[in-house]
């Protein structure tokens, strides 16, 4: 596999501050951010021990600045997105050298 595209979001338009719980945090971190991050280091994985000379990775998101109100754990989940695409896109070509 030389290209890996994230798309997977879990939407809920109904939390807020004082509604939202533990369980809908949960299962929204789980599938945005959690779920995209295994899959990253997976694919990595495999492209070291493979010896792969390039690969893509593409996370799509909705931009946090999208979000709306009620929307806490979703909107909040894809700006952690956001910002690991960000931490991880210039080390990541140092592994196709």
């Amino acid at each position: 596999m030389d290209v890996l595209v994230n798309n997977a979001a879990e939407y809920r338009n109904n939390d807020s501050i004082d509604t939202i719980t533990a369980e809908d945090i949960e299962k929204t971190y789980s599938v945005n951010v959690k779920a995209t991050l295994l899959l990253i280091s997976e694919f990595v994985h495999r492209h070291k021990r493979y010896k792969k000379k390039w690969g893509r990775i593409v996370n799509l998101s909705t931009g946090p600045s999208q979000c709306f109100v009620g929307q806490i754990s979703y909107g909040s989940s894809k700006a952690a997105i956001e910002a690991f695409t960000r931490s991880i896109a210039n080390p990541l070509p140092g592994l196709w050298r």
